[in-house]
């Protein structure tokens, strides 16, 4: 696999940063697309799958599973 050319990425500064519209990260120059923030509904169906999750393996002796905390 190729390696990732940075060198010939178009840096930008904060300046044009202030300047775009719709949701942008900037990070060292580089800008990245934000993806829209959830919908409410998401956001709670997110929460009830964790505290399903967290509900189930405690108590768990699986070795991979004693490592996982969701608090």
């Amino acid at each position: 696999m190729a390696s990732i050319d940075y060198d010939s990425f178009q840096y930008y500064t904060y300046e044009d940063y202030k300047t775009w519209e719709d949701r942008w990260e900037l990070i060292v120059g580089v800008p990245y697309a934000m993806s829209p923030a959830p919908y409410p509904l998401h956001q709670k169906t997110v929460a009830r799958i964790g505290k399903e999750l967290d509900a189930n393996i405690q108590g768990c002796e699986e070795e991979s599973v004693k490592s996982i905390s969701l608090r």
